[in-house]
């Protein structure tokens, strides 16, 4: 099947975008991960798509005078488990190169199913004022869509197929906004899950999104589904004071010996002299109950996952205390 991508006005709807992406999706796609990356400047432009669906899987452009498309070396195969994707674009006054106003954008992508993890990013500098190709507000703005999939099963030691399973999920979403001023800037990212049996069925989905217009401060949306999807356990967004770095922690119900479908996603639009890095986000870990293992049919979800939150800290306290009694031991060194 062709995996359907948000279209892309440049703004997109909060939760929104999140929740009808995964409506969209009608059917479960090929296990591995999914990239679309855009950059404009000008009439400047360049794009990289990877899509594990669609021979050749991959497809670049770069339009104008000054742009670039760069997928990473290992993309190109179907079922693919990890890859990047990067654009810049260039975009001159009057259409010349070297003009004085220059409008640079460049944006990145990349997904890992061994880390479970999505990362996305744009900064451009938005400086075409006058004489510009396109409206100044225009200039300078970049989008990125990653997504991964893979299809999960919980098995329960001694249990029969279909015996209820009470597995708990991590869900983040990290990231900053920076000079959002100008008339036209703007952030947005957004960030996805679904777990369930099928696609376009009842099933667990959790999203959460940040957006920042000039002069404003970051608001932060969420949404777990509603109406005929199924009902997270515990579903709790923290912490409350932080709207672009925000963590999302439930239980669901899994039936052991059963795949599950697992879809994550993360969209990304800047525009104007603005930075948007979202390069360690989003991922998420499971927490199963003793005698529970996970499989994929990846072979390679979370062989590598992130720390949780919580493990972060203590890491973070014990390497202070590491750098701590250090500079004790070399100011005792000096005195004697």
């Amino acid at each position: 099947m062709v995996m359907k991508t948000p279209a892309l006005p440049f703004r997109c709807g909060l939760a929104a975008a999140v929740m009808s992406f995964l409506a969209s999706m009608g059917e479960a796609r090929a296990v591995g991960i999914f990239l679309d990356v855009q950059s404009y400047a000008g009439i400047n432009s360049a794009t990289v798509t990877y899509n594990p669906d669609i021979a050749p899987y991959q497809a670049f452009t770069a339009i104008g005078d000054s742009a670039q498309a760069t997928p990473s070396g290992n993309l190109g195969l179907p079922g693919q488990t990890s890859g990047s994707a990067g654009t810049i674009a260039y975009g001159w006054s009057g259409g010349l190169s070297g003009g004085s106003n220059d409008s640079i954008s460049g944006t990145q992508a990349s997904a890992s199913l061994a880390q479970a993890a999505l990362h996305a990013s744009h900064s451009d500098n938005g400086s075409c004022t006058a004489n510009c190709n396109t409206n100044p507000s225009n200039a300078a703005r970049g989008y990125a869509f990653a997504s991964l999939q893979d299809i999960v099963t919980f098995q329960k030691a001694g249990a029969a197929v279909g015996t209820p399973i009470q597995v708990g999920l991590t869900f983040t979403m990290h990231g900053t906004f920076f000079g959002i001023t100008g008339v036209g800037a703007s952030g947005f990212a957004g960030a996805g899950i679904h777990i369930g049996p099928n696609v376009g069925s009842n099933f667990y989905v959790a999203s959460m999104d940040a957006t920042q217009d000039p002069g404003g401060s970051p608001v932060f949306t969420t949404d777990t589904g509603g109406g005929g999807n199924l009902p997270w356990i515990n579903p709790v967004f923290s912490p409350a004071g932080d709207p672009l770095n925000r963590v999302f922690t439930a239980d669901f119900i899994a039936q052991s010996g059963v795949g599950t479908n697992l879809i994550e996603q993360l969209i990304l639009n800047c525009a104007e002299g603005t930075l948007c890095d979202y390069s360690n986000t989003s991922w998420f870990t499971f927490t199963l109950p003793e005698g529970v293992t996970l499989l994929s049919e990846s072979g390679v979800l979370l062989t590598d996952p992130i720390p949780e939150p919580a493990a972060l800290t203590v890491f973070a306290a014990g390497l202070a205390g590491l750098v701590l009694a250090r500079r004790r031991r070399g100011q005792d060194a000096s005195i004697h």
